[in-house]
């Protein structure tokens, strides 16, 4: 009798656990891996963002259009840490004054549109205050501030052009450029939040993705100017519908920067290069921010050159 209820159990056992194992007529599908957006720059590891996507929230008022932003604009953000700050900013006299937490500064803010807290580390503790101007002629500029808690300072670059430089805290660029603005004047900044930023001056924007020919990178309370000097070669697609100075030649230029190459600034000797259409890289030169690529398009070559940022 034992034997005979052991072997019923051992059945019943067996029976339950293969209607377990059964077959599920309703099998979860396999999840679909996620697409990674492609990288700004090809040759930067770093994922790159729109400086207005860098935003952190207060209650500055938002950003003009134009040269309309108000001659007095105040509200709080966090600067440093996690305490608020009370940030005003006074443009009603000719040399404009920022006021944080009861500290005040000149800055210069030629045709004054607004400002914007932004993380350019999220590792450091800071939080920068970016001031945007339109500039006396249309040459968009953001200047970075930092608060300690007691210092207020702007984060200053040195620019060098052949044997002349010069100090300013004014970083070249618009705030809300269009990404897709392939060459614009004075452009987008992007920045990869941790430390880094790269202007419209400082990338090959008309191809697909970008080349980033060098970037700036906070040390201490400055702007450091790394350059990358990637190799420009390959072929490569165009990202938006463009026109520039196109000089046919059939061998590579001896000068690139020879100011031959911008046709006198004349608008009848430009080329049209379309979307997706093919160029393939056979040299640059730059000098300053006036650079020109030998390149191969359809049966031409020829000589592409424009200021970076135009």
């Amino acid at each position: 009798m034992f034997k005979k209820c052991t072997l019923f159990i051992l059945t019943l056992s067996l029976l339950v656990s293969a209607v377990g194992c059964g077959i599920d007529k309703n099998p979860a599908k396999p999840e679909k891996p996620v697409e990674k957006a492609p990288r700004v720059f090809t040759n930067l590891e770093d994922e790159y963002v729109l400086l207005s996507d860098a935003v952190i929230e207060s209650t500055l008022p938002p950003i003009a259009s134009g040269s309309n932003a108000p001659a007095h604009i105040s509200g709080e953000g966090v600067l440093y840490g996690e305490k608020k700050s009370s940030i005003s900013v006074d443009t009603e006299t000719m040399d404009a004054t920022l006021t944080v937490d009861g500290i005040s500064i000149p800055v210069s803010l030629e045709n004054f549109l607004g400002a914007n807290i932004v993380d350019l580390n999220k590792e450091d503790g800071f939080n920068e205050l970016a001031l945007y101007v339109d500039g006396p002629s249309a040459d968009p500029s953001v200047t970075f501030v930092r608060f300690d808690g007691k210092t207020l300072k702007p984060i200053e670059n040195v620019y060098e052009m052949g044997s002349f430089s010069y100090t300013s805290p004014q970083i070249y660029g618009d705030f809300y450029a269009d990404e897709k603005d392939v060459i614009p004047t004075y452009g987008a900044i992007w920045t990869n939040q941790k430390g880094s930023i790269v202007t419209s001056f400082q990338n090959i924007g008309f191809t697909a993705p970008r080349i980033a020919l060098s970037r700036f990178v906070l040390s201490g309370d400055a702007w450091k100017e790394e350059k990358l000097s990637p190799k420009v070669e390959g072929t490569h697609e165009v990202a938006e519908t463009f026109k520039t100075f196109f000089t046919p030649m059939d061998n590579p230029p001896i000068d690139y920067g020879h100011y031959s190459f911008t046709q006198g600034y004349d608008d009848n000797k430009m080329r049209e290069f379309k979307k997706g259409e093919k160029i393939e890289f056979l040299g640059y030169g730059e000098m300053y921010n006036y650079y020109s690529f030998y390149i191969k398009v359809g049966n031409e070559t020829g000589v592409i050159a424009f200021w970076l940022g135009d």
